[in-house]
């Protein structure tokens, strides 16, 4: 693929709309290597340490140090400019000088909705340099046809030029579909900051007891299931609900629910009017407090419609937990095998979902 004759390191350049918390743990590892040189460029770096998130109504601070432990490239346009929502945003062409001067041996573009990662990948391929895309995308979810139709010639286009990182299985079959034969794929799998969350649960787990007390949870030898996500309707918080009311009677459990959303109130509702008990809800929970609702958990349940990975049972994984997820949550079939750490259920099916949690 690159025939780096020179003994030098390779030059490798990420392009990316900003600073995203799963990303810098591998940033930094990147970093250590001696056998690359690698760079971050961002598009904006206003949300920095915080981003306003609509499904939460506020900003949403991570707890995380972004912008240190690798190296990266501040442009002016970049500390001014407001987080790129479009592919027609305004071209960059600060950015894309830069990219040209430098002659980077790889460039990694992270995904395809913005024009200025097209033209990148195209002025690399002139360069006869390697470009990469990374892109979270799968074909397990329905998508308007015109959508379909409109994006897969361009997309052709573009995968003809590049190669592909793929996330994940079902992301590899995305990548595929939309013209990047198997040759030219490579494994970049999604992932957390293991080592962190190992160290979090050696840390907490001898608390355990006390950290059950301060979520709310006074019975200890109860089970306690696990959701963490935004309250939206693709996460289904309410299908869960469901399955969790109709099996409480049967088996005394606490229901905790991490996370914050437009159905929060509709979720209290529910448990109001159904006398829904043992269920807590903990809000927004950051990287630092997070660890605890999983140290406080026997089981974790991800029943999306709409999840193109789920990096939150990779998480839940550090803690030992088992899982159960719907069957159109992206790193299902990477992640969970059946009867050995976890059950798949078909997505919106509340009867499946309520006996997969009987399981266990």
């Amino acid at each position: 693929m690159l025939n780096n004759t020179v003994s030098r390191p390779i030059k490798v350049v990420h392009l990316v709309s900003h600073p995203i918390h799963y990303f810098i743990p591998r940033y930094r590892e990147l970093h250590q290597r001696k056998d690359i040189s690698f760079t971050v460029i961002y598009y904006s770096l206003k949300t920095t340490g915080k981003l306003y998130q609509k499904d939460y109504g506020k900003d949403i601070n991570w707890n995380v140090s972004f912008l240190e432990g690798y190296q990266w490239i501040e442009f002016p346009k970049s500390s001014i400019s407001d987080l790129p929502q479009f592919f027609l945003n305004p071209i960059r062409t600060d950015i894309l000088t830069h990219l040209w001067n430098e002659k980077y041996d790889i460039l990694w573009i992270h995904g395809y909705y913005l024009i200025t990662n097209w033209i990148a990948a195209f002025l690399q391929r002139i360069n006869k340099r390697i470009a990469f895309i990374r892109t979270e995308d799968v074909l397990l979810h329905k998508r308007k046809t015109w959508r379909k139709v409109v994006k897969y010639f361009p997309l052709k286009i573009l995968f003809s030029q590049v190669y592909g990182l793929y996330i994940g299985e079902a992301n590899k079959k995305y990548l595929e579909y939309y013209g990047i034969p198997k040759e030219r794929l490579y494994p970049a799998s999604h992932g957390v900051d293991n080592h962190y969350f190992q160290l979090q649960y050696e840390n907490l787990f001898p608390l355990r007891e006390k950290i059950r007390k301060d979520f709310g949870i006074v019975e200890n030898n109860l089970p306690v299931i696990l959701f963490c996500g935004r309250f939206v309707e693709m996460k289904c918080p309410l299908l869960l609900l469901e399955a969790f009311h109709r099996i409480s009677p049967l088996i005394p459990c606490y229901l905790l629910l991490v996370g914050d959303g437009p159905l929060r109130e509709k979720i209290k509702e529910k448990i109001k009017n159904d006398k829904i008990k043992n269920v807590i809800i903990t809000g927004f929970l950051d990287q630092s407090e997070i660890a605890k609702a999983y140290v406080a958990a026997d089981l974790f349940v991800l029943p999306s419609t709409n999840d193109t990975w789920g990096l939150v049972i990779n998480e839940a994984m550090n803690f030992g937990l088992p899982i159960i997820a719907s069957n159109l949550v992206g790193c299902a079939q990477d992640l969970i095998k059946e009867n050995c750490n976890g059950f798949l259920f078909p997505a919106n099916d509340v009867d499946k979902l309520t006996e997969c949690l009987t399981s266990f």
